[in-house]
């Protein structure tokens, strides 16, 4: 019986690996392709809004699903960006959210998913840099001040070397909170 239990966790890791490979190799080849995520909108005069975008836990807010593409994810990490009539018409970063430093200026519908790539990127949670889902705004975590500096970091290297815009943390991290040597 432990035979099988160890060929069934074997199997899982390889196919864990398997799919890591796949996934990374679709993230960086660039395709363009859209992915759909959920989110939870919530207006943003709402006392919570903020806490309950980051929660996917809240039952009160009305999930609905948004596009959002590998392409405004690099945006927010300094890749070139395209007039888009539909972007201009979304809020600034800063009008939906509080304490808003580095992505000023980021239409608001991609906040999230830039922290999301943050998360993929470094293999963590949300509270890895935020105090707590309900404070997101507190800066009392060294960490989030680092995030910020890292992201001005990015955007410099996608702005003045010929990376095409496609730095992001998981070019360093590759899945873990330290960067790999």
């Amino acid at each position: 019986m432990n035979r099988n239990v160890g060929l069934l966790i074997v199997g899982f890791i390889v196919g864990f690996i398997i799919s890591f490979f796949y996934v990374n190799s679709q993230y960086e080849s660039g395709s363009g392709k859209t992915q759909n995520t959920t989110t939870q909108e919530m207006p943003a005069d709402h006392p919570s809004a903020e806490s309950d975008k980051a929660s996917s836990a809240t039952a009160t807010s009305t999930a609905s699903a948004s596009t959002a593409s590998k392409t405004g994810v690099l945006q927010a990490f300094g890749a070139n960006t395209t007039d888009n009539k539909a972007e201009k018409d979304i809020p600034a970063a800063e009008t939906t959210y509080k304490n808003i430093q580095v992505l000023k200026g980021t239409p608001s519908n991609q906040v999230l998913t830039v922290m999301k790539a943050f998360t993929e990127g470094l293999g963590v949670n949300c509270v890895y840099c935020h105090v707590s889902t309900e404070n997101l705004s507190s800066d009392d975590k060294p960490m989030k001040e680092t995030a910020r500096k890292m992201l001005v970091m990015v955007r410099e290297m996608n702005k003045n070397y010929p990376t095409k815009g496609q730095v992001t943390c998981y070019t360093c991290h590759r899945g873990t909170a330290k960067p790999v040597s």
